[in-house]
């Protein structure tokens, strides 16, 4: 199987692991907007990113090395296993210590330090799961991520929903994902055992130093993105009121689902990355230049849509108590449209060993979320409440475009960024123009009218080349495509 077909089919499994379990999760929580209000909503999404940030030393960067390393090198697979795994159940229990004390010092109610808790455990279990998907990521096996995602998220679907009949509140979807991420893990651990032919190693400690040294840039990078994505919230939570958070929570919600897109594409590009730019840095500079130019034409559309159809689309996912998220949706599709380019230029950068850039440029979006957001979000700041936190994170993000843009043009390959993106963007441009005029026809025909005029434009104005096409044609079908091994 060519490189091409091996990264469209390991995209589709990721796709599948990555949307599945995130739409059902999503679309629990738009069910329960209806029970639960802001409320109740509000306090789920605090609590989500406190444990996102409380549990940053579940991963510590390691799952990025080891796809990287085991993707080289495959016979390391039992050493990196069990030495790693060992260290991590040291960075589980630390967390969990951690989360006590966190949550207690910081004051939260009692509903938010008993759904901590709970969710910690959830945190952990998934950890472990990430953990072993970073095996499967390498050996660019990804149908298993998918298989075991969808199955556990069945799980997590009928658990919850029962919870929520029963009147159990905002918990019902925390105890849901604890469920699903049980199931997921049993599966894992059954079907990679076998796989990987795991049998007990000694843990050596000089190893383990080595690795430990090896992957502070990956833990920092990970640590960084991970307060950088959460912080908001946590802000919105000490600063505002639940109710605040969970308008903004809501349309911090619909991003995070629309991210999955970049995430489940990268994902299953990103050993390719690692493995060409050192055996063949034509193939290389080839796929960087295609998957920029396929990211550009898929954002553009899409955050344009979102940010003409901003209260038709709260309206339908969470009801009429969530307008107040309608402007800053808008704010944040501006965020989705440099995510974009954005996940490319960090996988890259891990993938070509540019990691200690990728964890500065992370670091400065902390220092710079923490200064706006005390600028916009306090009664003694600005008080632009939740519309402040999206303008944060689109000042953030721009200036993530900006310095890896020019950074990767100059040390690794230089990439002419305007001339890839004008042509969508005129073209995304013109079918923003067309659904804003249909917008009194209804949410569904301006969505029929987008799909349809957007690609037409890009036809008219020949936005895909014959050797782009031919690409793209290798990757789906089974025809010759240049980037091929």
């Amino acid at each position: 199987m060519g490189t091409g077909q091996r990264i469209i089919k390991n995209t589709f499994a990721l796709t599948i692991s990555n949307f599945v379990p995130r739409a059902i999760q999503t679309l629990l929580v738009f069910y329960a907007a209806r029970l639960v209000g802001d409320v109740g909503l509000g306090k789920y999404y605090t609590i989500s990113s406190l444990i996102a940030i409380l549990s940053l030393v579940t991963d510590f960067g390691l799952n990025g090395l080891i796809t990287r390393e085991i993707a080289k090198d495959k016979s390391d697979t039992q050493k990196y296993f069990w030495n790693i795994l060992f260290f991590k159940i040291f960075l589980f229990l630390l967390s969990f210590i951690f989360l006590i004390l966190t949550v207690k010092i910081l004051g939260y109610s009692v509903d938010i330090l008993k759904g901590a808790y709970i969710f910690g455990l959830f945190m952990i279990i998934s950890a472990i799961s990430s953990f072993i998907c970073a095996f499967w990521q390498a050996f660019e096996e990804m149908k298993f991520i998918g298989i075991f995602a969808t199955l556990g998220s069945l799980f997590n679907l009928g658990i919850t929903v029962w919870l929520l009949m029963r009147g159990a509140g905002f918990m019902s979807l925390i105890w849901g994902l604890v469920v699903s991420s049980l199931v997921t893990l049993f599966l894992h651990l059954i079907f990679f055992g076998r796989r990987a032919s795991l049998k007990f190693e000694n843990i050596d400690l000089l190893f383990l130093k080595k690795i430990l040294k090896v992957v502070v840039p990956f833990a920092l990078i990970s640590i960084f993105s991970t307060i950088y994505f959460r912080q908001d919230i946590i802000f919105l939570s000490k600063f505002k009121n639940d109710a605040v958070v969970g308008w903004y929570g809501s349309a911090h919600k619909i991003i995070e689902v629309l991210q999955m897109v970049p995430y489940a594409f990268l994902g299953a590009a990103y050993p390719v990355f690692s493995r060409t730019f050192h055996e063949n840095f034509r193939n290389f500079t080839f796929l960087y230049r295609q998957v920029f130019k396929i990211l550009i034409f898929l954002s553009f559309p899409i955050a344009i849509g979102l940010a003409v159809l901003n209260r038709q689309i709260i309206l339908l996912l969470y009801g009429t108590n969530f307008l107040n998220a309608s402007t800053s949706l808008v704010i944040l599709a501006g965020v989705l449209l440099l995510l974009f380019p954005n996940t490319l230029f960090t996988i890259v950068a891990m993938a070509i060993d540019k990691i200690k850039f990728a964890s500065l440029i992370a670091f400065i979006d902390i220092i710079l979320s923490i200064i706006f957001n005390l600028i916009f979000i306090p009664s003694w700041g600005l008080n632009w409440s939740l519309n402040g936190a999206s303008l944060t994170a689109l000042i953030c993000e721009t200036f993530n475009f900006i310095a890896f843009a020019f950074y990767l043009n100059r040390k690794v390959f230089k990439l002419d960024i305007f001339k890839v993106a004008v042509i969508p963007f005129v073209s995304a441009a013109i079918m923003g123009i067309s659904v804003w005029f249909l917008r009194p026809f209804g949410l569904w025909i301006c969505l029929a009218a987008g799909a349809m005029v957007y690609p037409l434009m890009l036809v008219i104005f020949k936005g895909i080349s014959r050797e782009e096409f031919v690409f793209i044609r290798g990757l789906i079908f089974k025809g010759k495509s240049r980037f091929q091994q």
